[in-house]
């Protein structure tokens, strides 16, 4: 289905080291114990967005993210964009007929990288 989240990657991000979760195309359901990360993928998800971190109402800045003993964090989302749901002058080059791949990455250092 056009729009929908297929693939949800994580690394060094809040409680998870490597995550790697693939979606259905219709309602997805996350479970777990109090604490294991539920709300941390949700969360990821509004950063991969563009939200700010300190809109998330659970981090000041980006780099409050990243996992405790961690240097850097990755996000990296794939969108399905059968029937062009993704205009191409949103991801240039990058737009793939199938799924658009988004990710971003930030370091302790301050460093933010964006990549489509």
């Amino acid at each position: 289905m056009a729009g929908t989240i297929s693939r949800i990657r994580l690394e060094n991000f809040m409680c998870h080291s490597s995550l790697d979760i693939e979606l259905g195309q219709h309602v997805n359901f996350i479970t777990g114990q109090n604490g294991s990360g539920k709300s941390a993928i949700l969360t990821a998800l509004c950063i991969a967005f563009g939200c700010r971190a300190k809109n998330t109402q659970r981090a000041a800045t980006l780099k409050d993210f990243i996992k405790t003993g961690c240097r850097s964090l990755a996000i990296a989302h794939d969108t399905n964009n059968r029937q062009n749901f993704l205009p191409e002058n949103l991801l240039g080059s990058f737009l793939d007929n199938a799924t658009a791949v988004c990710s971003r990455e930030k370091n302790r250092d301050d460093r933010t990288y964006q990549k489509t």
